[in-house]
């Protein structure tokens, strides 16, 4: 029965394990995910593999949902937090952390992560004051980037298209 959501799902643990290409590994865990299997891990590699292939926001949705499945497991914690931290959502972090281990209860592996998540949502914070103030001042230089198609035949090139693809503080 290969598409059995269990045997998409080990396949996928498989390529993990052996260095496999996130976007090939990604349509078996889907698969899985997609044909009604719930576990925990299958949601945590699923977000790891998003990270991998810069999906964020997908990450972090595959994350939380690992989160929902297993809220005290470390290894849901860690790509939960590496998703989120992505979308710089650093405060969200800490505070979940507080609200699902308070005070004594909370296991020692969970400190690196609130210390990171305090420290970048500090840096964070900063980098948005200077980005504030210097675009207050208005005195960047702007950089305009435009892309130009070219149609290649024999020795010519002509211009098929161009546009403004955005602009950009250096």
């Amino acid at each position: 029965r290969p598409d059995d959501p269990v045997v998409q799902w080990f396949t996928g643990e498989l390529l993990i394990a052996v260095g496999g290409e996130p976007g090939e590994i990604r349509p078996y865990l889907e698969r899985a995910s997609k044909g009604g299997l719930k576990r925990p891990r299958l949601s945590a590699s699923l977000a790891k593999v998003e990270i991998d292939l810069n999906h964020f926001q997908a990450a972090y949705d595959a994350a939380v949902d690992a989160l929902k499945q297993a809220p005290k497991d470390p290894i849901a914690w860690d790509i939960y937090a590496r998703a989120a931290f992505a979308l710089e959502r650093f405060e969200e972090v800490a505070k979940r952390l507080l609200t699902e281990f308070p005070g004594a209860d909370q296991p020692d592996w969970t400190r690196p992560l609130l210390l990171d998540a305090r420290r970048l949502q500090a840096l964070w914070t900063r980098e948005q004051r200077e980005r504030a103030k210097e675009d207050a001042a208005g005195n960047l230089p702007l950089v305009k980037f435009t892309i130009e198609h070219r149609q290649f035949a024999g020795q010519e090139a002509k211009v098929t298209g161009s546009g403004e693809i955005g602009r950009a503080h250096v």
